[in-house]
């Protein structure tokens, strides 16, 4: 069960990316990819540092 909120996001959603030019679907692909990967690599410093840190 989606709640309305979601519902409408998601609807814009769909509408901003569908009257974006397919450069700028591309460059927000990339930029999606870049924060995601950052994202991984501060979990992975996370979960790799000393014992006496955590």
């Amino acid at each position: 069960m989606l709640s309305d909120i979601l519902k409408k996001d998601r609807a814009a959603l769909i509408r901003l990316s569908k009257a974006m030019k397919p450069e700028e679907r591309l460059v927000a692909f990339l930029n999606h990819s870049r924060l995601i990967h950052q994202i991984h690599q501060a979990g992975k410093a996370f979960r790799n540092r000393p014992a006496a840190a955590k």
